[in-house]
């Protein structure tokens, strides 16, 4: 198993601006990418965070665009997406936890309730923020294929 920057304990709700975002888009009236873009742009600043989120965005065969996502699911259960993790036992399979070095997911003391969860986890830090893979796509691969191929 591999984990991306997460940890699994309990966050607080805190992607409202991108919710706010992605439903300031409307998609019954969108004429192009870089319209959804500069719209997104006015919640999200980070220009690779809107790219990913916007990967979301497609067109019908009819032309129009619509979200991949469900944005109403997604607001009615936001609280349950971030609570901590419900199983109360280990998994003492092969387990590898990827985080961003500046990402605010993974705190001083997380390994400590990595590995009483997950005996066998590794832990490895790569120099980027929350989007882990999207920053350094490369390195993320090759880390991630070195560890599947153990």
């Amino acid at each position: 198993m591999i984990v991306v920057d997460i940890v699994p304990k309990s966050y607080p709700v805190h992607h409202d601006h991108i919710l706010d975002g992605l439903h300031g888009i409307d998609v019954t009236r969108l004429t192009s990418r870089n319209e959804a873009d500069k719209i997104l742009s006015e919640q999200v600043t980070e220009p690779d965070v809107r790219q990913f989120l916007l990967k979301n965005l497609y067109r019908t065969s009819e032309g129009k665009f619509q979200w991949r996502v469900n944005l109403s699911a997604i607001d009615n259960h936001i609280e349950e997406i971030g609570a901590g993790m419900q199983y109360t036992g280990t998994f003492s399979g092969p387990t590898m936890f990827i985080n961003g070095a500046r990402s605010n997911y993974f705190k001083p003391g997380d390994e400590t309730l990595i590995h009483s969860i997950f005996p066998k986890a590794e832990i490895i830090t790569i120099d980027t923020g929350h989007w882990v893979q999207a920053e350094k796509p490369k390195e993320f691969a090759e880390i991630a294929i070195s560890f599947l191929n153990k």
